[in-house]
């Protein structure tokens, strides 16, 4: 039970934005994911197909044209930088991409991440960490704070700004846990995308929004959950970092939610949590936007402009001396 005190003190490290303008193509898109969502999780499948499809639907989306790829390997972590054009770090945004710890690539995440490097001018350095169930907790979250290891004796962590969405949240947060533990020093600010914050699937959002999210399901949720977990305490904060008690010093936080995302109360719980152990975090509350809608910028200005929030909450810590 939080004090008055606790609540006066969250106040202050705790802001709280809600986006409500919604163009007409933000009411559309729902409807057509939750019917394709519906479609899809009523027919038989495999997480090799699973895997396939998101790769594929992912490659349909169009790419800005002004970002060059380059391979690298982080302490042995393969990886990706995404570079503007006539840009090299520092400044450096580090990205986790999502996909439920089962799915998902540094390939098929470039929809967002060449946005996100294209909306900050920045060079982007993408993590292809290995997913589930072939290499469960604790390997991702190792291979991240490898990354990040590498990437902190090259630069100075000032000019860093970690990122992640969905189970990428999950996993920088979870990452970022053990570096402090480690001594490592923080990034300059943290952002984090629609986070799944809460492996216990505990949330009441988890089920009352379900009809409203076009992107997750929850029985694919607690599946996704079961095959990275593998059989340990869910409630541990570095499979679930809602539970973490160690947030004292951790860099200021963008966090953006939408109201349509059965994560939502994740979100937010998480923020709440995170400003009562005194992190400067910034709650941007999307009105009727599913799971990181960032992916369908190219059909919503929704998504275009939440990057475009993101830069300048990047440009803002950045110029902080």
């Amino acid at each position: 039970m939080h004090t008055q005190h606790d609540m006066q003190d969250t106040q202050k490290t705790l802001t709280v934005r809600h986006i409500r303008r919604r163009s007409w193509q933000a009411f559309i898109a729902p409807i057509a994911l939750q019917f394709y969502k519906l479609w899809r999780h009523n027919r038989p499948t495999s997480l090799k197909k699973e895997r396939r499809t998101f790769e594929y639907l992912c490659a349909r989306i169009p790419l800005p044209e002004n970002i060059e790829q380059r391979r690298t390997g982080a302490n042995g972590i393969p990886c990706e930088w995404q570079l503007p054009a006539g840009t090299e770090p520092p400044p450096v945004l580090f990205y986790v991409h999502g996909g439920g710890f089962v799915v998902g690539s540094v390939a098929g995440y470039r929809p967002l991440t060449y946005r996100l490097a294209n909306a900050t001018g920045l060079p982007l350095l993408a993590v292809d960490y290995s997913l589930a169930p072939e290499h469960p907790f604790p390997t991702p979250p190792d291979q991240i704070l490898q990354a990040y290891g590498w990437l902190i004796t090259r630069y100075d962590p000032a000019q860093i700004i970690v990122m992640g969405d969905s189970a990428g949240a999950n996993l920088a947060l979870s990452a970022l846990l053990q570096a402090k533990r480690e001594g490592k020093p923080m990034p300059r600010a943290l952002v984090l995308i629609s986070p799944w914050a809460d492996l216990t699937l505990s949330m009441p959002g988890i089920r009352k929004k379900a009809w409203l999210d076009g992107i997750l399901h929850p029985k694919r949720l607690a599946m996704a959950a079961e095959l990275y977990a593998s059989g340990q305490d869910r409630r541990q904060p570095f499979l679930s970092p809602l539970f973490a008690e160690e947030y004292a010093g951790f860099p200021s936080t963008l966090i953006q939610v939408g109201t349509h995302d059965i994560l939502f109360d994740e979100g937010k719980a998480l923020a709440e949590r995170m400003a009562q152990q005194g992190v400067h975090v910034e709650l941007e509350i999307w009105h009727g936007m599913p799971h990181v809608w960032h992916l369908f910028a190219h059909r919503m200005p929704e998504g275009q402009k939440a990057y475009l929030h993101i830069a300048d909450f990047v440009k803002r810590h950045l110029s902080v001396s």
